[in-house]
């Protein structure tokens, strides 16, 4: 006759005292670890998005050293690829990300280049008016202004703020919307504030299918005198800038989804060590051993698996609320949770389950049910 299977859930649904810890530990661990690398990933796409996105619109030229020679404008004016060439002075808005102070671009444009610029990549002005002649007025994007907490007609600069990066005192006149946190200002304001006459910015627009022809052109051009930012230099400029913070957070990530695993099966141990006179009595009636170590495996993996989906449950509620209360108030970007990163957490119930198995394994193989029953192991 044989022995009708036991459901591995039996023993936490008749023990909840004992699995609630560990459902707990595995869902706090997915929780911790999710967070992590949530916040990581989008620390990295808000730079990303800011430094290499702009590049999907326009490259940018810029002089290593004072200003650009005018001979590099009026030749590339007239290049095949280019549709349009927009002297350009930059600047910046300090803003608070997730890794402390950073500069939100602001360019200083012609008053005339203004709307071609905003159009070609893909900005709008949703509030307010640009900024007009020679006056010290800024149109700053949404985010930027929700993150300082300005408005339209309030004031921002290094006058009022010695933290501030953008120079002298400028009065915010226009918010705008779209991809990249740019915003913008007059150029001939921030030629009367930095005391120069040249360009040491070129905006280069590529003509409608020549965007890649125009970044090799571009890319060459760079040597000690002549910068370029184009999609390939942006790129490769990023992922050298980024790689060790974002290797150095994976690392930490991994070692914390090891080691909680490995806290997770030790306590999984200790609850077996108590059960030994259970599963002395199963063998006792007949249950093979083999059949002991399944059984075992199954109740680490349904554990661990509920554990996790309750983690899951938890991040996705957690996200929501950190995006809501906190992060968008202050103008900061927070990515949903995506396949990519749920998957790193799948190790955590996989290696709590390992090593759960791999310390009873031996024991049950070695198990003595006479011994046991008569309670002398």
């Amino acid at each position: 006759m044989s022995l009708r299977p036991l459901s591995p859930a039996l023993y936490f649904w008749r023990n909840k005292t004992r699995a609630l810890p560990v459902l707990g530990i595995i869902a706090l661990s997915v929780l911790g670890v999710l967070t992590v690398a949530l916040l990581a990933d989008s620390m990295l796409d808000n730079g990303r998005r800011n430094f290499v996105g702009p590049t999907a619109a326009y490259s940018r030229l810029y002089a290593r050293k004072n200003s650009l020679d005018p001979n590099i404008a009026a030749h590339l004016r007239h290049h095949p690829d280019v549709d349009r060439v927009l002297p350009a002075l930059t600047a910046s808005v300090r803003v608070f990300t997730l890794m402390g102070g950073d500069g939100n671009p602001v360019l200083g444009l012609a008053s005339g280049d203004m709307d071609y610029f905003l159009a070609t990549a893909g900005l709008q002005l949703v509030e307010g008016r640009l900024p007009t002649g020679s006056r010290r007025e800024v149109a700053l994007h949404d985010t930027t202004l929700r993150n300082k907490g300005l408005q339209i007609g309030d004031v921002v600069g290094k006058d009022l703020d010695r933290m501030e990066y953008l120079p002298a005192k400028f009065t915010v006149v226009g918010r705008l919307i779209g991809p990249y946190d740019l915003g913008v200002v007059p150029q001939s304001a921030l030629r009367e504030i930095y005391g120069i006459r040249g360009d040491s910015n070129l905006l280069v627009f590529p003509r409608p299918g020549r965007a890649a022809a125009l970044d090799d052109y571009l890319t060459g051009l760079d040597s000690d005198e002549v910068g370029a930012v184009t999609p390939t230099t942006a790129n490769q400029i990023f992922h050298d800038e980024t790689y060790h913070v974002s290797a150095m957070l994976w690392a930490i990530n991994g070692v914390t989804i090891v080691v909680l695993s490995l806290a997770v099966g030790l306590l999984n141990n200790i609850y077996f060590m108590q059960r030994l006179g259970e599963f002395g009595i199963l063998a006792a009636i007949g249950y093979p051993v083999r059949y002991l170590i399944q059984r075992t495996l199954m109740e680490a993996m349904v554990l661990s698996l509920t554990g996790w989906l309750l983690g899951l449950g938890l991040s996705m509620a957690a996200v929501a609320l950190m995006r809501e209360w906190v992060f968008a108030p202050q103008g900061i970007a927070l990515l949903n949770l995506s396949w990519r990163t749920i998957v790193f957490t799948l190790p955590i119930p996989v290696l709590t389950g390992l090593f759960s198995l791999a310390t009873v394994v031996r024991r049950l193989g070695r198990l003595d049910p006479v011994s046991i029953v008569e309670r002398r192991d």
